[in-house]
């Protein structure tokens, strides 16, 4: 048991670096995609799908952030010779694993609130500059534009959640000093009532120069 939680350190180190650095690269990935309706004409050269990346919103600037305290984290974990700066540097990681996660769920569970606020905006906009009716204009942009989400917010996820599984390595590795301790002592204590070791406490005081212990030399002539 000792041996296989001092095992976990350098492992759980790497799982944080690996878990931080895809959730840092999720980030930089598109997070959403337009698809324009193929019944629209287009100006040439216009491409019918477009993709939005995640640092054009708050939720992927965080989940970056968070992604590179995960990686410093993962690099202290395997540098520390510390144990409690390891098991701080693991519990960082695991708080910075369960942020990446709650951001990213917190933007899928809203996604629609989201659209329906960038339909009111892009249509106000538009409606002030050919003065028509915001309504109107809303209405046909979402009969010509279908939104969705890509999968680079996935991948910020999977990363969130990868760290957090080596955060939680780490801090579960506390006890691995005092485990690999306690059984060594635990192996050595058969071994040495076996073998009849012990301590050398020297010839009695009892002996004779026969050697047997409690045996009167014999009586000179």
């Amino acid at each position: 048991m000792g041996q296989e939680a001092a095992a976990r350190a350098p492992i759980a180190g790497v799982i944080v670096i690996i878990g931080g650095a895809v959730a840092a690269v999720g980030s930089f990935l598109p997070w959403v995609g337009v698809t324009i309706d193929p019944s629209v004409s287009l100006p040439p050269g216009t491409s019918a799908s477009q993709s939005i990346g995640g640092l054009n919103q708050d939720s992927g600037k965080i989940t970056l952030i968070l992604g590179i305290v995960a990686i410093v984290a993962g690099l202290v974990m395997l540098s520390a010779s510390s144990r409690g700066l390891r098991r701080g540097m693991a519990a960082l990681a695991l708080v910075a694993g369960l942020l990446v996660g709650g951001v990213v769920a917190l933007n899928l569970a809203t996604r629609d609130s989201q659209l329906d606020a960038a339909f009111d905006d892009q249509a106000s906009l538009i409606a002030g500059q050919i003065d028509a009716p915001p309504e109107e204009i809303e209405a046909q942009m979402r009969e010509v534009f279908t939104v969705g989400y890509a999968f680079g917010i996935y991948i910020a996820l999977l990363g969130g959640a990868v760290a957090l599984v080596g955060g939680v390595m780490g801090v579960a590795s506390k006890g691995d000093t005092t485990a690999a301790a306690t059984t060594a002592d635990a192996d050595w204590a058969p071994a040495a009532r076996d073998s009849g070791a012990g301590p050398d406490l020297g010839p009695s005081p009892d002996s004779g120069p026969g050697g047997d212990m409690g045996v009167p030399p014999p009586p000179m002539p």
